[in-house]
């Protein structure tokens, strides 16, 4: 049985989510660069199939290298199999799978194309081939990390593999940034965002090893090396903290020499619910008084944005950061509710009494179902800290379950 599409859209199937990433980290070797090709794909972008208890999942990476200047072709390959046991991990936003392929190439231009052959549906996704610049660099592409995790008894920091691109998020990011030259004291790095200043520091944290990337306990570590040529690596730590979502500029300056690297500030599974900002506003309803909604939309559209951040910074439970988990749950209640409510017949289940439970006080401790007496089925919601318990009957037998009690 299959149970889940290889390629996804947002809960209204107007929102196509991005399901893959790839990023191509180069590392100086003794004749040729060490090249190290990492992807990610998502559980939910996957076909799973039923059997033995079990839910499984088989893909496969081929990626194909052509060099421009001889038009020669190199061929690598990586497969995956998955096996779960629940349905809702085969659908949950968290769980992805990791790959990597090292190989090594020298100075040069070249064509990165990869395919990811689903097995259990037969079908291929082809991302945009990259055109990749193999070049020995003093100022070494920034490795974007985050917090140690543990593999074979020993902490490493993890690679956040977004594309190379840098996640907005609640945790901690931090960048490490190679350099060739050894007795280089401090670097300078500057963030900016059309112009604007974001971040600006001298960094003098730093350890001396050879780098390179091993996957471990599904998660890719950042991992020194001994046999590979060493590098000077800065650590710029909690780099988001003041990053917003965008488009930024890194400058990196040891000594002489300056790199600056495009990045973007990326938020993955961000509520889809928060793509149209007008909507978003009007989606306060159902914690806002209608006159502080209807001024907020008195604003130029233009501003919608901003308005909306405004108004959530003053809830921010941490005000530090750019990143705010409260209003990021209060959408991802939204989203949830779009799809799980939705009676038959309509487009969502916003408007139903059991989304406005469940947008208030989230997700209850224990939910009861049952028929009453007339054969309608009743849920029963129940609520810790505060306690709580709300009633909801479908009396129209389409999915809409009208609040009882409450």
């Amino acid at each position: 049985v299959l149970i889940s599409l290889f390629i996804v859209t947002s809960i209204c199937g107007q929102v196509p989510q991005k399901i893959f990433y790839s990023n191509v980290s180069i590392f100086p070797s003794d004749s040729l660069s060490s090249v190290y090709y990492s992807y990610m794909i998502g559980y939910k972008n996957l076909v799973f199939e039923t059997g033995k208890g079990l839910y499984n999942a088989e893909f496969n990476v081929s990626l194909e290298i052509t060099d421009f200047k001889s038009s020669s072709i190199t061929r690598y390959y990586d497969s995956k199999i998955i096996e779960v046991k629940t349905y809702d991990e085969t659908i949950d936003a968290r769980k992805r799978l990791q790959g990597v392929l090292n190989f090594s190439l020298p100075d040069g231009k070249y064509l990165f194309s990869t395919i990811i052959s689903d097995k259990n549906s037969g079908k291929e996704l082809k991302p945009r081939p990259d055109t990749v610049i193999v070049k020995s660099e003093s100022i070494c592409q920034p490795i974007v990390s985050s917090n140690s995790i543990e593999c074979d008894a020993l902490k490493y920091p993890e690679f956040v593999n977004l594309g190379g691109n840098i996640p907005f998020t609640e945790k901690t990011i931090d960048l490490i940034i190679p350099v060739t030259s050894l007795d280089c004291d401090s670097i300078k790095v500057s963030i900016n965002n059309d112009g604007t200043v974001l971040y600006q520091s001298v960094i003098r944290d730093k350890f001396i090893s050879a780098l390179g990337f091993k996957l471990c306990n599904e998660s890719i570590i950042v991992k020194t090396f001994d046999d590979s040529v060493k590098t000077l690596n800065f650590i710029v730590k909690n780099i988001n903290e003041k990053l917003p979502e965008g488009n930024i500029k890194i400058s990196v300056e040891a000594g002489s020499e300056k790199q600056v690297f495009n990045k973007n500030v990326e938020w993955l599974n961000k509520p889809v619910s928060l793509s149209d900002a007008e909507a978003a506003i009007k989606s306060l309803e159902f914690i806002e008084e209608g006159d502080a909604i209807k001024k907020m939309l008195d604003n130029d559209e233009v501003k919608y944005p901003e308005v909306l951040r405004e108004y959530w910074n003053k809830y921010n439970p941490t005000p530090s950061t750019a990143f705010n988990p409260l209003m990021n749950e209060y959408y991802q209640r939204i989203d949830y509710s779009a799809k799980n409510f939705k009676p038959i017949g309509k487009l969502d289940g916003i408007k139903t009494d059991r989304a406005k439970i469940y947008i208030k006080y989230g997700k209850p401790v224990n939910i009861e179902r049952h028929s009453n007496g007339i054969g309608k089925v009743v849920e029963t919601w129940y609520y810790e800290k505060p306690t709580r318990k709300f009633i909801f009957v479908d009396k129209d037998g389409i999915g809409n379950y009208i609040l009882q009690n409450g």
